[in-house]
């Protein structure tokens, strides 16, 4: 749900993946496998890769444990930390019954969602970042990927309303993404209210969005007036700084603030999805 960029612990993250192909997917295997035999690992090993104009890049190789292991043991019924610890004491990985490569599908979605805790500290600018800022995870699960991710939501303390309000403020390079984000919301019965320049855009493009003038904005994010907000700030300094203030604001007052267009779609599918 978060680009890169992102710290990987202030991510929300699915399993297994849904959008790597067989292809992507046995190629990962065949570099953690030559990673592994070059660093002579036994037992786990952590590989971050960012995908990139259809190439992987590794960010990084750390023999350790991560906190997905555990969530990933727990979905997959496989017991990777005493595997592990097996292996590091000299048994082999192929007889210990739970086979080798790529382990298929079976059949339950994940969604790790992080827990911030931003709003005990006045002030703090909870946009994402690669300074890992989160406190706590959840773990949704579900029969398909929009209800493990709203079970992970739940389980993080935000229960979405069925027809809620969300705030958008969305740079200009970003706005022809936001139509799609704002119609969703709106075909199910929330109300879109923005920033000026983000209500005249999706305006002129048949989207019911009204517009909040700035001087009524922190008001009303003090007052909890909305239940979610998407904000991705601009390039210049002051939208920067607007940007900055929307989301202390919505942090200060408990309003789930997202800042990617994936992340609001997801949102969205799993609310859509799930006819909360």
């Amino acid at each position: 749900g978060d680009p890169a960029g992102i710290h990987s612990g202030d991510s929300i993250a699915v399993f297994p993946s849904f959008s790597l192909t067989d292809e992507q997917q046995h190629e990962i295997l065949k570099v953690v496998q030559l990673l592994s035999t070059e660093l002579d690992i036994h037992g786990l090993l952590n590989v971050q890769f960012v995908l990139r104009d259809g190439a992987f890049w590794i960010i990084e190789a750390n023999p350790r444990a991560s906190r997905t292991v555990p969530i990933v043991s727990k979905i997959s019924g496989v017991p990777m930390v005493d595997m592990a610890v097996g292996v590091a004491l000299g048994e082999k990985l192929r007889g210990m019954g739970h086979g080798t490569g790529l382990l298929p599908f079976g059949g339950v979605w994940g969604a790790k969602v992080p827990v911030f805790s931003n709003d005990k500290l006045p002030g703090i600018d909870p946009k994402l970042g690669p300074r890992m800022m989160s406190t706590g995870e959840s773990l949704g699960l579900g029969a398909n990927l929009a209800s493990a991710l709203l079970d992970g939501f739940k389980g993080a303390g935000w229960c979405p309303p069925g027809r809620g309000r969300i705030l958008m403020s969305i740079a200009d390079a970003y706005k022809a993404e936001a139509m799609s984000v704002a119609a969703q919301f709106r075909s199910m019965g929330w109300s879109v209210d923005a920033t000026a320049g983000t209500a005249a855009y999706l305006s002129r493009w048949g989207i019911d969005a009204r517009a909040v003038a700035l001087d009524e904005l922190a008001d009303k994010l003090r007052a909890g007036a909305w239940d979610l907000v998407l904000n991705i700030p601009g390039g210049n300094e002051r939208n920067i700084r607007q940007g900055a203030d929307i989301r202390r604001l919505a942090s200060a007052s408990g309003i789930a603030c997202l800042h990617s267009i994936a992340a609001a779609m997801a949102v969205a599918n799993s609310i859509g999805a799930n006819g909360n």
